[in-house]
């Protein structure tokens, strides 16, 4: 091996060894540098879309925000009396509707309490009972209850088993429900 070393080499060898020793240093430039930063750039290029993406989101968030903003100042700029966010006052039959439909096949009992008005609102509260076929029923009634349109608020709902039994089974629901409603100066001057 050491007379390997010693020789000298010929022009050719010496060609090959610089153009081995060149493939070598070329290798190694594109394997530690070239290719490191050719994938460093595609993923910095993939984050920049991915914060174009989040930046128009966020825009088109601002741009619903402003608008809502604006329709609720266009509402609030509004003389009091022409805001209609509750059904009007003696809003009563189409609220039996309404509740004929969420209370239909359980049997409902209703104990209506007496209007009270309070400046322009009119608090009508409402007992209930019936009795649901399953506890799906009775999460569709509370459901239906809470998204019926109206200004309302439930209290006092209470699950029970109608015939002892906790497992499976018809369920009693009881519970009292207020609604809103809106009068107007001269509804409450004629009552």
């Amino acid at each position: 091996m050491s007379d390997f070393l010693k020789r000298s080499f010929t022009r050719r060898e010496k060609v090959m060894i610089l153009v081995l020793l060149v493939v070598l240093l070329g290798g190694l430039y594109f394997m530690a540098v070239h290719y490191p930063i050719v994938n460093r750039m595609e993923q910095i290029e993939r984050d920049a879309e991915n914060i174009d993406v989040q930046i128009e989101a966020a825009e088109v968030k601002s741009n619903e925000y402003i608008a809502m903003k604006q329709e609720l100042d266009e509402i609030l700029s509004q003389p009091k009396e022409d805001i209609t966010v509750m059904p009007p006052y003696n809003n009563i039959e189409t609220l039996m509707r309404k509740l004929d439909a969420i209370f239909d096949g359980t049997n409902p009992d209703f104990n209506f309490g007496q209007v009270s008005i309070t400046d322009d609102i009119a608090t009508r509260t409402i007992n209930f009972t019936c009795t649901a076929k399953n506890y799906k029923q009775a999460r569709r009634l509370l459901r239906d209850l809470t998204g019926t349109g109206y200004r309302c608020l439930l209290d006092s709902f209470t699950l029970a088993p109608a015939d002892g039994n906790l497992y499976g089974g018809e369920l009693k629901v009881s519970g009292v429900i207020t609604f809103y409603e809106y009068v107007q100066q001269s509804e409450e001057a004629g009552n």
